[in-house]
C-alpha cells in the first residue's frame, strides 16, 4: 500500500474531512473520514479517523497511515 505523504508525485495528501477506506489486520475494508492529517505515532506514522460508531474516545481512533487510502483514489482505479 502506498504512503500518503506530500511527496511530489504521490497521491493528494489526506486532509480532515477526506473520506477514506481502511483496511484492518484481516485484511477487510471500512469506510471512514479522516479526522487529521497524517500524524507521527509512537512508532509509526497515524491518520486519526471517525468510523462513524461510537468509541471511548471522542478524538477518534488512530490508524496507522499506510492502511488506508482516499476514497476517491480507490474509486478512481477499480
Amino acid at each position: 500500500m502506498s504512503s500518503n505523504t506530500d511527496s511530489p508525485g504521490t497521491a493528494a495528501p489526506i486532509t480532515p474531512g477526506t473520506e477514506v477506506v481502511l483496511t484492518d489486520a484481516e485484511g477487510r475494508e471500512h469506510r471512514a473520514v479522516a479526522l487529521s492529517g497524517v500524524e507521527p505515532g509512537r512508532t509509526f506514522p497515524v491518520v486519526w479517523v471517525d468510523l462513524g460508531r461510537p468509541w471511548p474516545t471522542s478524538r477518534g481512533l488512530p490508524w496507522p497511515a499506510d492502511a488506508l487510502r482516499r476514497l476517491n483514489d480507490m474509486e478512481a482505479t477499480s
